[in-house]
């Protein structure tokens, strides 16, 4: 996998770090990088450093257009350094969705309970459909990969769920909106989150959560464009919480799942009676994939026109909820959150993900990739002739290779793996084809007779005899 890869080669501001901090990256210390591809998923080779995924559908790719994705330093939250920027197109595209542009990252482990937060800037002429139509982009996502497969592959039939999706949402009845999507497993039966009553009662798509930035009833929705709004032009702060629900001993899963929003460091989204998991008995599903961008459909002006509209994210961090015995802890709100002001490249860089403590793991600062992160006894998979069922050439994740079976001749069937079923020699008379080099009870018997018929002499029959002894 190309994410284990890219980790034994971090360097800089980017990479994954102990403490709090899991993942996080200022764009900084990348060489400039636009796609080379519409869609690279498992195995992804070009994707920037330490990201695992991407995709990238333009159709008014250079020179015609701009690039769908790019890093680069055009829109930089500081006055120098880079950022990753998405550019939309307004076109219907497939299914009514334009460019799909986005960058995701695979964690090295799944995790029940993860922060994140991220800056983001919206063009300032940022344009939506007018009089009439809606306005959604795909913004941010956390979700479960399968660790198989395509990762951008969706629905009931995908490699990927349960999901959050973080959309800005706008329309001309209801004005500038954030809209929460959810996407629930088990996929196959439960995708839309059916089995979460709340969003039924609260809201007017059951796998969705509506926040009206406006306060309800005082005067005409904001615009997206207006001043604090999120196109206004300026960066704003982004800030998720979100917890895996839990799986109780009766074997059904709680509705306890959490997820919480804030922009700016104000509150939007509070929840916490989520069944992110509503079937299955794997209890140690988690979050283990962060995107940054998705599809969107905008067509704000004719697709002849070519018109393009672009949003950047710049200071992105994921971590585990920081508390007292964090040295951010009295800089921060005191809800888990790391404090605004925290800068990316701050936290204690230990460069190694080691869960059992034998040295090795994923990072730069590891004695070498483990592939069993849990058995401090194994950490590199050995060669091994029997895999415990079935002879081969088996690469295995173990400490030693299961011993081989006895070999039993005249079978037809290679046992002890040397490359030779062996057949047998008739070490006496009475031993019938097929020779299998034992005298059965049976074939002993069948040698007396003949002695009755005169065909043998008893001298015969007490070698067989004794034969038969010590083969019982």
């Amino acid at each position: 996998m190309r994410w284990l890869v890219v980790l034994v080669l971090a360097f800089g501001l980017v990479g994954f770090v102990g403490a709090d901090v899991i993942f996080e990256d200022d764009f900084d210390s990348h060489n400039d990088w636009i796609s080379s591809v519409q869609e690279c998923g498992e195995d992804c080779l070009d994707a920037p450093l330490n990201w695992t995924f991407y995709r990238s559908t333009g159709s008014w790719e250079p020179p015609i257009g701009e690039p769908t994705i790019s890093i680069n330093d055009n829109n930089s939250r500081g006055e120098s350094g880079k950022a990753f920027t998405v550019w939309t197109e307004s076109r219907p595209g497939q299914s009514g969705w334009g460019a799909d542009g986005m960058i995701s990252v695979l964690l090295p482990k799944d995790y029940s309970e993860i922060y994140a937060r991220v800056w983001i800037r919206y063009d300032s002429t940022w344009q939506a459909p007018s009089p009439l139509g809606d306005m959604m982009i795909k913004t941010f996502r956390i979700m479960h990969y399968d660790r198989s497969g395509n990762p951008f592959s969706f629905f009931s039939s995908g490699n990927s769920c349960p999901v959050y999706l973080y959309d800005l949402k706008n329309s001309n009845t209801y004005g500038t909106r954030l809209m929460h999507s959810f996407r629930c497993d088990s996929q196959e039966t439960d995708y839309y989150c059916g089995n979460n009553d709340y969003m039924i009662e609260e809201t007017d798509f059951a796998a969705s959560l509506y926040n009206d930035l406006y306060e309800p009833g005082i005067g005409d929705p904001h615009s997206y464009n207006d001043l604090g709004m999120p196109a206004d032009g300026s960066w704003h702060s982004y800030d998720w919480h979100i917890k895996m629900n839990s799986y109780n001993e009766s074997g059904a899963w709680n509705a306890d799942g959490v997820l919480q929003f804030w922009i700016d460091e104000v509150l939007q989204a509070d929840i916490s009676a989520m069944r992110w998991v509503e079937g299955g008995t794997d209890s140690t599903i988690g979050w283990n994939t962060i995107g940054l961008g998705g599809n969107a459909y905008n067509t704000y002006a004719n697709e002849s026109l070519k018109q393009e509209q672009w949003y950047a994210f710049d200071d992105f961090v994921i971590y585990t909820p920081i508390d007292n015995s964090s040295e951010y802890w009295n800089d921060s709100p005191a809800d888990g959150r790391l404090p605004l002001d925290y800068v990316i490249g701050n936290a204690a860089v230990t460069n190694c993900v080691d869960e059992d403590n034998d040295g090795y793991g994923i990072g730069v600062d590891c004695l070498g990739i483990d592939c069993d992160n849990n058995n401090s006894e194994v950490f590199d998979n050995i060669n091994c002739i029997y895999d415990g069922n079935v002879c081969g050439n088996f690469s295995l994740c173990t400490s030693f290779c299961s011993s081989v079976p006895e070999e039993i001749c005249g079978n037809e069937i290679d046992e002890d793996c040397d490359g030779v079923a062996q057949n047998c020699s008739c070490l006496h008379e009475a031993d019938l084809e097929p020779c299998d080099g034992n005298v059965s009870t049976e074939e002993m018997i069948a040698y007396m007779e003949r002695w009755v018929v005169g065909e043998v002499f008893m001298g015969d029959v007490v070698d067989v005899v004794n034969f038969w002894s010590r083969m019982a």
